[in-house]
């Protein structure tokens, strides 16, 4: 899959070593005779991962955007520069070039950049050391979050019930060409993923000193969010604890008072996991900015009116939507559209992109909670969380006790990527109530819960298999 990406990716592993261990970027000029050999070269590997994981095509923003726009949360709106339209209308097909950024190609691309780069990080012959086994560490730790994401796009719900023989291909030795692997079963892939987050465990040494690099905190709040998904309700409680237990120190959660300014700083207290952008590696106005903020060079993408009117008047997170004055009657159905202001403007467009937070770990203890059948624990710590966020409080049990621990999910975390995968893995439709022309109702049956693989993959390699219906 995708050979000529995992080509580039094997090769800019070839890298001449650095003597600044501390560089997170990889070298520009790759010299292909040269391996992975020495401690100084896998630190510049491994950190090449990173870059990979930031680009536009990845996490950077591509993957983070369509995880709103695929759902009931945001729209392109009318002024749009043709970019993500074919998400925005769910139109997708393998004969259709991915329409976000130039150059960058569907997620899948740069996604299986960082996934091939970390698997020969992971196998490269080097002698263990702490530092070394930090370093692998890490390219477990991102491997496993490239999968992630991948088998989330391009593959149904493990919670589904069918289809699962769609998953993703696994190779655990370093690339080689001559090998068409075939798609795992999704079981197959989750464990894999399970597998590689457990090992980076062991062999972290300690704490990243960035929030902008993997650490055993960040793995542990990725297990959480990874048995959530499977409905591995105790061990997603379990992992959710862990995290809170780190509270404190370089982690702490976000309180009303600091929340509207929070998504402004870098390597805050709350963040777990941010992409980062530098002067090095700043992607410009391909940044999530660039299509959110009202003065972004793109700005097209907009929130929907019954989104905004979830929020209690109370709500702080309501201060991160704002009314856009400018295009209103200008959206698909004429409806209001409303910006974020979660991804401010700088001077370089270069935020860095919140991946994980503490608070994700709250609710996931919280939706743990209701599925172990603990719904009166589930209802006060939702009451405890929703306290820190507003002036109001839930009263309910059952099915609409549950309906509001995921209404609190999509609040939090509007405009950070989690809403589709929330409704995919609940199998719960997509029903978009305005501003919406085409597709506004999607059944979680649908093949459109999907991204299909471009053509190209087939006829490249044809022991992958399309997702049926493409």
């Amino acid at each position: 899959m995708k050979v000529k990406i995992i080509f580039i990716s094997f090769f800019l592993v070839l890298m001449s070593c650095s003597e600044d261990k501390l560089n997170t970027e990889p070298s520009t000029e790759v010299p292909l005779d040269v391996i992975i050999k020495t401690e100084e070269g896998l630190i510049n590997a491994k950190n090449g991962i990173y870059y990979y994981l930031a680009r536009p095509g990845g996490l950077g923003c591509n993957v983070v955007l369509l995880g709103d726009l695929i759902s009931d949360n945001s729209f392109v709106n009318t002024s749009n520069t043709g970019r993500f339209l074919n998400l925005n209308n769910m139109s997708y097909n393998p004969e259709l070039n991915f329409d976000g950024i130039e150059g960058e190609g569907p997620p899948l691309n740069r996604l299986y950049d960082a996934y091939a780069l970390a698997s020969t990080v992971i196998n490269a012959p080097i002698s263990l050391n702490d530092e070394i086994k930090q370093a692998k560490a890490e390219a477990y730790a991102a491997r496993a979050l490239a999968m992630f994401f991948i088998v989330n796009i391009y593959s149904p719900s493990v919670a589904l019930g069918y289809n699962q023989e769609f998953g993703m291909p696994i190779y655990n030795k370093s690339y080689n060409p001559q090998i068409k692997h075939s798609r795992a079963t999704i079981p197959e892939v989750y464990t894999q993923i399970e597998n590689d987050l457990l090992q980076s465990l062991e062999l972290f040494q300690s704490e990243s000193s960035t929030k902008t690099h993997l650490g055993p905190t960040a793995v542990k709040l990725l297990l959480s969010r990874v048995y959530l998904y499977q409905q591995k309700w105790a061990l997603a409680y379990e992992y959710a604890q862990q995290v809170e237990s780190q509270s404190g120190g370089s982690f702490d959660f976000i309180q009303k008072e600091n929340y509207v300014d929070y998504f402004s700083l870098n390597s805050a207290p709350e963040t777990v996991f941010e992409i980062s952008y530098n002067q090095s590696n700043s992607i410009g106005i391909n940044s999530l900015s660039s299509f959110y903020s009202i003065t972004g060079t793109y700005f097209q993408n907009e929130f929907r009116k019954d989104l905004y009117n979830l929020y209690e008047d109370s709500d702080i997170r309501k201060n991160l939507l704002k009314l856009d004055v400018t295009n209103k009657g200008n959206n698909p159905t004429g409806e209001e559209g409303y910006y974020t202001l979660k991804y401010p403007v700088t001077m370089n467009l270069d935020s860095n992109v919140k991946i994980l937070r503490m608070s994700e770990s709250k609710l996931n203890k919280i939706e743990a909670l209701y599925h172990l059948g603990n719904q009166e624990e589930a209802l006060k710590q939702l009451n405890s969380f929703v306290s820190t966020r507003g002036d109001y409080q839930y009263n309910s049990k059952d099915n609409q006790l549950l309906k509001d621990i995921l209404k609190e999910r999509r609040l939090e975390f509007v405009g950070e990527g989690h809403q589709f995968f929330d409704l995919k893995r609940n199998r719960l439709p997509i029903v978009k109530k305005t501003n919406c022309k085409l597709n506004c109702e999607v059944s979680a049956s649908d093949k459109l819960f999907v991204y299909p693989l471009p053509q190209i993959e087939i006829q490249t390699n044809p022991n992958i298999k399309q997702y049926p219906g493409y």
